[in-house]
């Protein structure tokens, strides 16, 4: 996962305390771009596009390992989904939370860092650079292409309260599975907007109150040398906004041209799913 300053409470508040015994939890700050945070705000799209830099990063540390999940932070888990995903992943390359008419969504998926996979995240960088598109545009526009690799929808165990195609707004009604495994809070506006419909699903799915055990190191907590061997030869790390870190980043999306091999943006081809504004997908 990743965030910036703008988002500390989303991830403070529901995504780290929520993360299952069967996940290990790897963060990254990035730098705060936009001043807001807030979706087409000035620096938003160079936010999303260092949020794929970290991907083409932990592609490239992990290449031919096990799968993986990213994750946004306006996120909540009810369960440990880590069978699951595994399972509906099957011997596809990714698999994308279903935005409804959004399309398949960047801000959840598991993935298997292959070649192939890697060539994607490239081109959706290229396409978002050379065309001015957001993550989840581009991601969608080059799924359309030969550049795609094999991937499937999530259920709606991972579910977002757009996938009926309407923004969400506070007071409103929720009504997620009774199976819930993931709540995405995409399809509001703003961040307390995030924070309400996370504070609503919780309260629907029951968990008021309900203090959330973290019984496993957090690992962006402690320094390398304090976590337990099996911890240290995984190679977890701190999850600061270290400068090192984020000097990586900008190398990533700076050499996006120079990687081999060089991925060219491809045309646009015709539109498949309904044109939303941009806001209320977000």
């Amino acid at each position: 996962a990743c965030f910036t300053q703008s988002h500390k409470s989303l991830f403070y508040q529901h995504f780290r305390p929520s993360i299952p015994e069967g996940l290990t939890l790897f963060s990254r700050e990035l730098p705060q771009q936009s001043e807001t945070g807030a979706f087409l705000s000035d620096g938003f799209a160079a936010t999303c596009l260092d949020k794929v830099a970290y991907i083409l990063e932990t592609l490239g540390n992990n290449h031919g390992g096990e799968p993986f999940v990213f994750s946004d932070v306006d996120v909540r888990f009810y369960g440990d989904p880590s069978a699951d995903l595994l399972q509906q992943l099957g011997d596809k390359e990714i698999a994308f939370q279903d935005d409804g008419p959004g399309g398949a969504c960047t801000g959840f998926m598991i993935m298997r860092p292959t070649p192939r996979v890697l060539e994607f995240w490239r081109a959706v960088a290229k396409w978002m650079r050379d065309c001015g598109q957001m993550d989840q545009d581009a991601a969608n526009r080059v799924l359309d292409t030969h550049l795609a690799p094999s991937w499937w929808m999530l259920s709606e165990r991972y579910w977002t309260v757009g996938r009926d195609g309407q923004e969400w707004k506070p007071g409103e009604a929720v009504n997620p599975p009774a199976d819930l495994v993931m709540h995405h809070a995409n399809w509001t506006v703003g961040g307390e907007s995030k924070l309400a419909l996370l504070e609503a699903v919780r309260v629907q799915m029951g968990q008021l109150g309900r203090a959330v055990v973290w019984d496993h190191p957090r690992v962006d907590d402690i320094p390398p040398d304090a976590l337990p061997p099996k911890h240290q030869e995984q190679g977890l790390h701190r999850c600061l906004p270290d400068l090192e870190g984020q000097q990586r980043i900008r190398r990533v999306v700076e050499n996006i041209d120079a990687a081999r091999p060089l991925v060219r943006a491809p045309a646009p081809p015709p539109a498949r799913r309904p044109c939303l504004p941009a806001s209320i997908r977000h």
